[in-house]
């Protein structure tokens, strides 16, 4: 008994942190969005091939359209 309250506690307090995620909305009207004309923020992203790729350079070369979608599965 003791080994099996030991273990739904441990299951569960592992599985908290992934419950607590709010990093993806729950809501679409609760994003929080580049808005038109925002700066992008300086970010690393990793490209197809596994290479680095600075998102602000790549977007500085010319004028960019960004279209974000929201999965949340």
């Amino acid at each position: 008994m003791k080994k099996t309250l030991a273990a739904v506690a441990l299951t569960a307090t592992l599985c908290l942190p992934a419950v607590a995620d709010d990093s993806v909305a729950i809501a679409p009207d609760k994003i929080r969005p580049l808005l038109i004309g925002a700066t992008v923020p300086s970010t690393k992203l990793v490209a197809a091939d596994g290479q680095a790729v600075d998102l602000a350079a790549v977007l500085s070369r010319k004028p960019t359209v960004v279209v974000f979608y929201r999965g949340g599965w």
